[in-house]
């Protein structure tokens, strides 16, 4: 985290990314492995199991791609300031006021945990989603997820809760966003 007056950085959790990239890069050695086996075991064999091999390699290889890409990345994947806060976790940079902002929650999943960031205007933040992402999102609620940060996610969503109430304006119409812990 970096801090300088009002403006607050967040940046991934890099041995959380280490963890995430290290079970896919052992089996991208298992596909080494039978790319190996299979050329040495029978050379001249034209059922080896090269394809099998390769599969492994490549499929595995994408599921290291991204924590091992969010290790290379220097900049902050959550920025909080006096405006709002801008949401870097994906490709596209999201920035949302603090004027928009209607829930803010943790969701607790199998074994993973994040941070959800509810607009109050459904319909503005959904319109920013490729028509794919719409088509999946649905009817239900809209939700920017925030996770794999250098903070446990009920610190996050203290920090956002406090921010929210320092830059908020009281005189704005709309209820305060929702706090709260669901568990599934």
């Amino acid at each position: 985290m970096r801090q300088t007056g009002d403006r607050v950085e967040v940046f991934f959790n890099r041995w959380g990314n280490v963890r995430r990239a290290i079970l896919p890069l052992i089996f991208v050695l298992g596909g080494i492995f039978i790319v190996v086996a299979s050329a040495l075991s029978a050379p001249d064999d034209p059922r080896r199991n090269f394809g099998l091999g390769f599969m492994t390699i490549f499929f595995f290889g994408l599921c290291a791609a991204l924590p091992l890409s969010r290790l290379l990345r220097r900049t902050p994947v959550l920025i909080l300031d006096s405006k709002g806060l801008t949401d870097r976790t994906y490709r596209k940079e999201w920035f949302i006021p603090w004027e928009d902002v209607g829930a803010v929650y943790t969701m607790n999943m199998v074994i993973h945990s994040t941070v959800m960031i509810q607009p109050l205007d459904q319909a503005k933040y959904r319109q920013r989603l490729s028509p794919t992402m719409q088509k999946m999102t649905g009817k239900n609620p809209y939700s920017r997820p925030i996770a794999d940060t250098e903070y446990k996610t009920g610190e996050l969503a203290e920090m956002i809760k406090g921010m929210w109430q320092r830059y908020r304006s009281p005189d704005l119409p709309g209820a305060p966003p929702v706090f709260a812990d669901y568990r599934r």
